[in-house]
């Protein structure tokens, strides 16, 4: 593979020979509005990343779609408007994976979504967040968010009897794994979680809630792709991908395990 097949920055707009070399010749201050995280490619440079094998692209991408990395799944690109559930859905299985490895009998999610306020740009053209809070006190209203949504559900395993503590100390050790391979070490919960389940202590949890706040990746991707905005009469957006775009949101998801 030719080292100059790359797609170099996490978000990445498909468009036209034209506009994608559009930036090469615009003057410095149009350039700078675009955000540093986002790069244009033309759909027959992607065609040659395809072929290059080096990423996992989905199957149909059509110019003015917008690309962005997998929050967890090296060099894998997915849809923008996808990035949200793929992150929904890697963060449970994840869990999922880690609840078993730990030995749970039952793991129940819960995914609260709240909007909480729109992007817009500010005077110098940067991509900055306007609460609900601040437009509705503005018309006179009290609301702090515009639309929540709540889903749940539930996840039992199997009864595993007279298990080896060999057997529980390797179980163990690929829950870590799962842990370093999403980034979660860090995470409080978690590690409470994980070190209230290890095998080799006498006292263990059984129940514990985690909580992970989710969309710190996903703003930054949505920010670097709603700078476009800045200059829409090159880099036109549909109106889907738009309203996605447009919205801020706070997602919190609760996993409540019990053992």
């Amino acid at each position: 593979m030719s080292s100059s097949i790359l797609l170099r920055k996490p978000v990445v707009r498909v468009d036209t020979e034209e506009n994608a070399s559009f930036l090469k010749y615009a003057p410095k201050v149009q350039r700078q509005k675009i955000s540093p995280n986002l790069e244009i490619v033309s759909n027959t440079y992607l065609d040659e990343v395809r072929k290059s094998g080096k990423y996992l692209l989905p199957s149909r991408v059509d110019i003015g779609d917008i690309l962005t990395l997998h929050p967890f799944v090296p060099n894998q690109y997915v849809l923008i408007q996808e990035l949200e559930n793929a992150t929904y859905d890697s963060l449970y299985s994840c869990m999922s994976g880690i609840a078993r490895c730990l030995g749970a009998k039952e793991m129940q999610w819960t995914k609260i979504i709240e909007d909480e306020g729109e992007r817009s740009f500010d005077i110098n053209g940067n991509v900055k967040f306007v609460p609900y809070v601040e437009t509705n006190a503005h018309l006179g209203k009290k609301e702090n968010c515009q639309n929540k949504i709540q889903e749940t559900k539930t996840t039992r395993f199997s009864d595993v009897v007279d298990i080896s503590i060999e057997e529980q100390i390797e179980d163990y050790n690929e829950a870590i794994e799962r842990v370093k391979a999403f980034g979660l070490v860090t995470h409080s919960d978690i590690s409470e979680l994980v070190e209230g389940r290890n095998p080799n202590k006498s006292r263990k949890i059984t129940s514990k809630e985690v909580t992970i706040h989710m969309m710190s990746n996903i703003n930054q991707s949505f920010d670097a792709a709603f700078s476009l905005n800045c200059m829409g009469d090159v880099f036109n957006i549909n109106a889907t991908i738009q309203n996605i775009l447009r919205v801020c949101r706070n997602v919190e998801l609760r996993y409540t395990i019990n053992f």
